[in-house]
């Protein structure tokens, strides 16, 4: 655990803070009981007491001096510094993703911390005209950031710039004769739909997590339990080149299925025009049955049968799946106050539950405690609800996400192989994938290197849980199960396997390499990996290192182990010395 924390250290000092109140609680109900069995004897009563509160005051430092330890490393560390970020002009935390950036050093990292890196700067533009001085006097590779959400490297620039948006956050205009909207690419998802709601429209392919920025979101593949990607709603772009042009990229250019999914490759998107909807309603409709049942179902069914749809089962065999379907009703949708999640369940999940599972993945095994997280609330059919608000979830950090996208006749093929290799993987090496997620998506062929790519297909989200070391074998086995079966990693969840496959899986994938190449000759918005990925010879397996990327979740997870013990024999000792003093008494 104490691994877990020295590494995820935004959570620090509120997981120690909450340990000492734990372990406190532990003593005095402890000591409580000690006084009970020698209330009868009140000449032992003295003696009782002094030793324990000789003990208590030795455990108590020695947490003390743990906090101490725990913040002079937190403060000696400046990329674990959090910044903020504003919202209509009020200051709000930014620990859950949204800002990823030191405000004081030029450490980044992602949200899910299997990246970080130092940059040589970082600069935050807040008009074009800044974009392009930063691209013109750039003096090494250029990376783009949003907010910090995806787990691949695609932002990495070890010594280079980084241009975060985070200040191109407005929206420009609405025009709702022809149900669109131009923001700048900075905003992020959740903030743009507060504000398309106000006036009656909401935006169409966003996930349960609206944290992303609007570029970020559609330039890796972003999706929900809609039946189309986020990049399926874009309309036009303007984005700032390698040679500081600035274009404008219409709905009949070429060049729009390539920035749909950039991946950040081609320059610096500073405005999009996306396509807006009537804000409706839509009802919940909840299901559980066997996993088994409906794999035997015809998972294509649903495209005419709901207008939203998702799947979440555990991996055991025999296990049940809660199958969620939404429905569009017909009453007008009545504007409400736009919702937040409970303090108590955000910060129960990120400071309590999660550091227990880190450093203890047994209780994972134990107890469901997906059940405990998961988005939907019982069985019932759940209220019918605006459609922002359907199946909006707050961000599972600790949680790592791998997901494939699976041609439709495969979909059920994928699931069972999956089933049956995480019970395998438990078998053999211990590793424990908590729960898969099931989507679909409809056949299109609006970005070249777009998630569906032109097939109807169904998307198999795996979530495991981050402290695990045999993550990296698991999902190195899993991936070529997928691949197997025509799968496409999301660019922007984790991903261990060969770029290879990520070539040879796009259709279109030579086509937008051709693209990437004259718009940025040089390579300037390329890091290692992207120069991997876009390399015109094969690629060598010294050149494939994709999953070096991941190193410090393997190499602290091995250090975890021997946290845990200490961990355990800080939670035991009281309880056993404790009991030495009874039967002393």
């Amino acid at each position: 655990m104490l691994s877990w924390m020295l590494h995820n250290t935004s959570t620090i000092t509120v997981s120690y803070l909450i340990l000492v109140l734990v372990f406190a609680l532990l003593l005095a109900l402890i000591l409580w009981l000690c006084l009970l069995c020698v209330r009868r004897d009140r000449r032992a009563l003295a003696s009782c007491c002094a030793y324990v509160q000789v003990f208590l005051l030795l455990y108590v430092m020695l947490l003390f001096f743990l906090v101490i330890a725990a913040i002079v490393w937190h403060e000696e560390n400046p990329m674990t510094i959090q910044g903020e970020s504003t919202i209509d002009g009020k200051m709000r935390s930014s620990f859950r993703g949204p800002m990823s950036i030191s405000n004081s050093s030029t450490r980044v990292h992602n949200w899910g911390q299997t990246l970080q890196f130092s940059a040589a700067e970082i600069c935050r533009p807040s008009t074009v005209q800044e974009v392009q001085s930063v691209v013109l006097g750039a003096k090494k590779a250029i990376g783009v950031i949003g907010a910090g959400h995806s787990y691949s490297p695609l932002v990495e620039r070890v010594n280079g710039t980084i241009i975060s948006l985070e200040r191109m956050d407005r929206v420009l205009w609405l025009d709702e004769t022809k149900k669109c909207v131009w923001v700048e690419a900075g905003i992020d998802i959740s903030t743009l739909n507060q504000k398309l709601y106000a006036r009656g429209y909401c935006l169409h392919g966003f996930g349960s997590i609206q944290a992303q920025s609007v570029a970020g979101g559609f330039s890796t593949s972003l999706h929900g339990p809609l039946y189309q990607t986020f990049a399926s709603q874009v309309l036009s772009v303007r984005a700032v080149l390698a040679n500081g042009t600035l274009v404008e990229v219409l709905s009949d250019s070429e060049l729009l299925p390539a920035f749909r999914a950039s991946l950040g490759v081609l320059g610096v998107i500073v405005h999009v025009e996306l396509r807006v909807h009537s804000l409706v309603n839509l009802l919940e409709k909840n299901q559980l049955l066997p996993l088994e049942e409906w794999l035997r179902s015809d998972p294509s069914a649903y495209f005419k049968n709901a207008t939203a749809f998702n799947l979440v089962s555990s991996l055991a065999r025999g296990s049940d799946a809660v199958l969620t379907t939404y429905h569009e009703t017909p009453e007008p949708s009545v504007l409400q106050d736009f919702e937040e999640f409970p303090a108590w369940q955000v910060n129960g999940f990120d400071y309590v539950l999660m550091p227990l599972l880190c450093a203890f993945p047994s209780i994972a095994r134990t107890f469901d405690v997906s059940s405990l997280v998961d988005s939907t609330s019982g069985l019932d059919d759940g209220p019918s609800r605006p459609l922002p608000f359907s199946w909006q979830h707050f961000p599972q950090y600790g949680m790592l996400y791998a997901e494939y996208c699976i041609p439709m006749e495969n979909c059920t093929r994928a699931l069972r192989t999956l089933q049956e290799h995480a019970a395998s993987a438990e078998h053999l090496y211990g590793h424990y994938a908590a729960s898969v997620q099931v989507r679909l998506l409809r056949a299109s062929d609006e970005a070249y290197l777009g998630f569906s790519d032109g097939l109807d297909s169904c998307s198999v989200e795996v979530y495991s849980h981050m402290s695990q070391v045999t993550n990296e074998r698991f999902h190195r086995e899993w991936e070529a199960h997928m691949h197997a079966l025509g799968g496409r990693s999301h660019w922007g969840t984790v991903y261990f396997g060969s770029l290879r496959h990520q070539r040879d899986h796009f259709r279109n994938f030579s086509r937008f390499a051709a693209i990437r190449k004259t718009l940025d000759p040089h390579g300037i918005f390329l890091n290692d990996y992207l120069h991997s990925l876009f390399a015109e010879d094969d690629i060598h397996p010294e050149q494939d290192n994709h999953s070096q990327r991941y190193h410090s979740l393997t190499t602290w997870d091995r250090r975890r182990d021997a946290f845990e013990v200490v961990v355990w024999i800080l939670i035991l000792l009281p309880p056993i010395l404790l009991c030495l003093l009874l039967v002393q008494l």
